[in-house]
């Protein structure tokens, strides 16, 4: 139950604090021993070897020296009495040497040297240098002199405590030797315990990682597979575990729920959305049906409206002209407003054809010239552009993605707009240019004309919408609304410049298929010439 209720986080840490523990014990174990194995090689390496070596080497310069001396005696050669001074050279420094690696406390070493060097002393005294000095003044002794007795006895002292020397430190140096041994036993014996530790922790960290974490993600993930291959009535169980887990298993079944309540919601929606476009395909037949209607009305008033229209516009005009003057002022007038009203419907008729056309027609967009285009519509505008003296700027238009056969009457339209909206007794000036945009292409079409008020700039776009009374500026109204289509069919949009006050600019967007255009240059239409052709 203890368990239970911790969360992974703070069983992991028990984890790792108990292995820690166990590791920061072996390591409390470890120093002891660590410390305890490096004295014992400081003192084997910097004491009990070198003392026990130098012993040895004072021990064995002893007995060259009895050699040395001997060797004179009997033989009187100065040969063996240099051999002698130069033993005893060496063992001045071998006794030196053994001073200075001496354990000061090791008392029974140091007493035993300063009995052995007390017996060198004596030997040399009472034995050595009487033989050498008998020898150097009376000759070589024979080996009966019982001056060699003397001398065997006190050098017999000397090698006796050198030799108890040399028993006392290499006792010492195996006795460091031992606890060396001791201390790297229990060193190994602490590794191994450390490893058996470690090992330990590591499987049981394992089975208990096992248990707690990859059983319930096991699980856990089996429920979440189930429900992912299409079984989302499965429930997601709690798995037993850390509360993190346990905690994800919850929401891993909110979610189900809440995926379950969605589709319901979607399978309603879909339900509602197949009963929708069922509606909106019998109302797509009936706006079939009912395009078709107007198509077909398009073609009676294309041809069955405008035949009849035509004769009574001109029986009237015909009445007009064999009667003018013949009958009084007002049925002329009566005449002439019939003449009138019959082409004003004709040329509404035409406009409301042109306008129901637009994007009917089944022709494909392609790459359209609208310098080709401006220079036709300014041709077609001709007549109209001598009568208001009117000067028609063109500057360099790009090549568009459209219809032609639209962007003829757009330009027309507009043009024919700047044209028509002068002031009085001030020659119109109209000017065509294009700028790229991020849209494509920018095309203007500005005038010097009477301009547009701002509070009408949404107006103008609107289908029969007039500023002005017929007998001012002639129209039907359908022009700029005509423009405002043919532009939305490309895709582009057409706005009222409303920061001109002299005058009226109209801008509009077309696709673009080139980068970038020349720089500008503009050409200018001022009167028509008889000899060279018409080019804006």
């Amino acid at each position: 139950m203890f368990l239970a209720d911790l969360t992974l986080t703070r069983r992991a840490s028990l984890l790792v604090g108990a292995g820690a523990v166990g590791v920061l014990a072996a390591l409390l174990a470890l120093f002891p021993v660590t410390g305890s194995n490096a004295a014992a090689v400081d003192e084997l390496l910097d004491h009990a070897s070198p003392a026990r070596r130098t012993a040895a080497e004072i021990l064995t310069t002893l007995v060259e020296e009895q050699n040395a001396v001997r060797g004179f005696a009997l033989t009187g050669s100065p040969a063996q009495r240099s051999a002698y001074e130069q033993a005893r050279a060496r063992q001045d420094v071998d006794v030196a040497a053994l001073r200075e690696v001496l354990v000061e406390d090791d008392t029974t070493a140091t007493d035993q040297m300063r009995r052995l060097l007390g017996d060198i002393q004596t030997w040399r005294a009472h034995g050595a240098d009487p033989l050498l000095n008998a020898s150097a003044t009376q000759g070589p002794r024979p080996a009966g002199d019982p001056i060699y007795l003397i001398e065997e006895q006190s050098f017999s002292v000397a090698l006796e405590s050198a030799k108890q020397l040399v028993n006392t430190l290499d006792a010492h140096r195996e006795d460091v030797v031992a606890r060396l041994r001791r201390s790297r036993d229990v060193e190994f014996l602490v590794l191994i315990g450390g490893g058996l530790f470690a090992a330990t922790a590591g499987t049981l960290t394992i089975l208990l990682l096992r248990r707690w974490v990859i059983r319930p993600i096991v699980r856990l993930a089996a429920d979440s597979r189930m429900v992912a291959d299409g079984d989302h009535s499965h429930e997601v169980s709690v798995p037993a575990g850390p509360p993190e887990l346990a905690d994800v298993a919850a929401d891993v079944e909110r979610m189900r729920s809440r995926i379950v309540s969605e589709l319901s919601s979607l399978a309603a929606s879909q339900a509602q959305l197949r009963a929708t476009q069922e509606e909106l395909q019998s109302q797509a037949v009936d706006l079939m049906r009912s395009n078709r209607d107007l198509e077909q009305f398009a073609y009676v008033a294309s041809h069955d409206l405008q035949e009849p229209l035509r004769k009574v516009a001109g029986f009237v005009q015909l009445l007009q002209r064999r009667y003018a003057g013949q009958l009084d002022d007002r049925a002329d007038q009566y005449i002439e407003f019939a003449v009138d009203g019959a082409q004003r419907m004709q040329q509404l008729i035409s406009e409301l054809l042109a306008f129901s056309r637009v994007g009917r027609s089944d022709r494909a967009l392609t790459d359209v010239s609208l310098q080709e285009v401006a220079e036709a519509a300014v041709g077609e505008l001709e007549l109209a552009r001598e009568e208001a003296g009117a000067r028609i700027v063109i500057g360099t238009l790009p090549t568009v993605h459209g219809d032609p056969v639209l962007l003829r009457p757009l330009l027309m339209n507009l043009i024919g707009n700047a044209v028509k909206f002068r002031r009085p007794d001030v020659p119109a000036e109209v000017v065509v240019d294009a700028v790229p945009d991020r849209f494509g292409w920018q095309i203007s079409v500005r005038d010097n004309g009477i301009g547009i008020k701002p509070e009408f700039q949404d107006k103008v776009f609107v289908l029969f919408q007039r500023l002005h009374g017929k007998g001012d500026y002639p129209g039907t109204g359908i022009g700029l609304a005509l423009a405002k289509r043919i532009v939305e069919f490309h895709g582009g949009r057409i706005w009222l410049d409303t920061e001109r006050t002299d005058g009226t600019t109209i801008r509009f967007t077309l696709p673009s298929i080139e980068p970038s255009i020349e720089p500008h240059t503009e050409r200018s239409i001022d009167e028509p010439s008889s000899d060279q052709e018409r080019t804006p």
